[in-house]
């Protein structure tokens, strides 16, 4: 099921001039307090680190992932992996989170190939604190991952969030935009 927050991002994302405030969609809540859903990464806002950045343990020497091997595309950030088999990008959150915000993101895949069984890696982690990852065998099947983490602690505005996928094989890796929930 597609969230509303969702659906309404991609409407802004495919009709230009509907953000009537000419500016980020998540408005100025890295500033105020707010309520309900905030867009936190747009995925054309996504940029790679270099070594000394990268928060994941399992990077190869050699890293050679070109800008066109890690893109926005029609409303999503996607990773190709036969042009970028490792990368992991930041991006600053557009809002302060408290204690029991809910972070919520899409990540997907299509069919994974490799010529010798494999094992792709795929996070998200906030700041220094893994929110979610998953290690998939390879080859598989498509599949969607909804992720869903509440919480422990406080964010500010501007805290890196880092996507990072490793995989072997020509694969496609995805990532919609991360959106934050409070009541």
């Amino acid at each position: 099921m597609i969230r509303r927050a969702t659906i309404a991002t991609l409407l802004l994302i495919g009709l230009p001039g509907c953000d009537d405030d000419g500016g980020d969609p998540a408005g100025d809540a890295g500033s105020a307090p707010w309520t309900g859903t905030v867009i936190l990464a747009l995925p054309e806002d996504w940029a790679p680190v270099d070594a000394e950045q990268d928060p994941f343990d399992d990077r190869p020497p050699d890293v050679d992932c070109p800008i066109h091997g890690a893109k926005a595309e029609d409303g999503i950030f996607e990773v190709e992996t036969d042009i970028c088999h490792y990368g992991t990008f930041a991006h600053p959150i557009a809002a302060d989170l408290r204690a029991g915000d809910t972070i919520e993101a899409t990540v997907w895949h299509l069919q994974l190939w490799a010529e010798q069984r494999a094992e792709g890696h795929v996070a998200l982690m906030l700041g220094d604190r893994l929110l979610w990852e998953d290690r998939i065998p390879i080859p598989g099947r498509e599949a969607v991952y909804p992720v869903e983490v509440t919480l422990e602690e406080e964010a500010p505005a501007g805290t890196p969030l880092y996507f990072h996928v490793h995989n072997h094989g020509a694969n496609s890796w995805r990532l919609l935009e991360v959106e934050a929930h409070r009541e």
